[in-house]
């Protein structure tokens, strides 16, 4: 073998390095940024399943004034850590999910039917109410399925030039 075979096969043997290390790298950046966008997607999901049940319940009758309201503020403060996290994480993401519930929940707590049945067992809103609040709930979860889509387009904020997983 002559001094240049020898060159050719550490060449060969390096480029074949630096691409398995780039490739290994690369697919390991594409694998977290995955695995924090289900991560989101899904938490994302149990948000939109609680408030489901939520909105369900007080559409049928089922929640007294001070269930809606602790119900409101849970699903307020999980909306708002959501949001911020999610900010955190991703570049130019965001959602409105905590503003829609907001909104909702000073629809329904700023109602006559509420206010006048506040110490009753369950609230019982009126056709018209209701109308108004499925309204707000489907932008709500418009809202839902709007992120999801916006989650899986952002990409992972960066911190001092490496990825921020």
């Amino acid at each position: 073998m002559s001094c240049s075979d020898i060159i050719s096969i550490i060449d060969i043997a390096v480029s074949a390095g630096v691409g398995i290390w780039v490739a290994t790298a690369i697919a390991k950046g594409q694998t977290k940024e995955r695995f924090l966008k289900e991560y989101f997607t899904h938490e994302l999901i149990s948000i939109k399943e609680e408030c489901k049940v939520f909105f369900d319940d007080i559409c049928y009758d089922q929640k007294s004034a001070n269930d809606i309201k602790t119900g409101f503020k849970i699903l307020s403060m999980r909306a708002k850590a959501f949001e911020d996290n999610l900010r955190e994480v991703f570049k130019n993401s965001g959602t409105c999910i905590h503003s829609c519930i907001t909104k909702i929940q000073i629809e329904i707590t700023n109602s006559d039917e509420f206010n006048d049945q506040f110490k009753q067992e369950k609230i019982k809103f009126g056709a018209t109410q209701k109308a108004r609040f499925f309204e707000q709930r489907s932008l709500l979860l418009s809202a839902f399925s709007s992120s999801v889509i916006d989650i899986n387009k952002a990409s992972v904020k960066r911190k001092g030039g490496k990825r921020n997983h």
